[in-house]
């Protein structure tokens, strides 16, 4: 290890000034509050896709456009990833049967983008938030707000599976050092249930 990367390794974490916090604070609580307005999407215009994919862009704009002040750390996505894979692939024997196709071409971008955004928001944002509280509180907090965001839209039935999913996205931001592990496993699942 070279003297520089130790160095960023033992750089302490820096807290954000109030005014960062309260701006994380904001755009943590109007992506949620637009994520929640996704039930309303569907029955309020003729168009929902465009009013979703501005949804979506708008979570996820204000997600990473936000500044975390934390030591940073080497990712290592790859270990992390491999695992989500896995999980991902392991859900293919307990899925239905597939999707028309007509549905698949319509769904498959906007479910893709949706959960780019949602990481954003659960594994950037917020995960990065709660770092400062411990893996445990930042892996909890978030896997609990990410199955609750989906509440309105499935249900309670679906509410194991999607803690499920938000433990495993969680675990995968922590052990990686990056939302780009829990991103990529989150894509393959959605991608995954678009064809299913």
């Amino acid at each position: 290890m070279t003297a520089e990367a130790a160095e960023v390794r033992a750089a302490p974490a820096v807290a954000p000034s109030v005014d960062g916090r309260v701006l994380q604070y904001a755009v943590a609580a109007l992506s949620v509050a637009l994520l929640l307005a996704r039930v309303l999407v569907p029955g309020a215009t003729a168009r929902p896709a465009t009013l979703l994919t501005l949804l979506y862009a708008a979570v996820l704009l204000g997600s990473i456009a936000v500044p975390l002040v934390r030591a940073p750390r080497p990712a290592r996505p790859w270990r992390a990833t491999i695992v989500g894979a896995a999980a991902v692939a392991a859900s293919v024997l307990v899925t239905g049967p597939p999707a028309p196709l007509r549905l698949v071409a319509l769904a498959l971008p906007m479910n893709a983008f949706a959960a780019v955004s949602e990481e954003a928001l659960f594994r950037r944002l917020l995960y990065g938030r709660l770092e400062r509280f411990g893996a445990p509180a930042a892996i909890g907090v978030t896997a609990v707000a990410f199955a609750a965001i989906h509440l309105p839209l499935y249900g309670v039935v679906a509410l194991p599976l999607d803690l499920g999913a938000g433990l495993l996205f969680s675990w995968q931001r922590f052990a990686s050092g990056s939302w780009a592990a829990p991103a990529a496993t989150h894509v393959a699942a959605n991608v995954l249930a678009s064809l299913r």
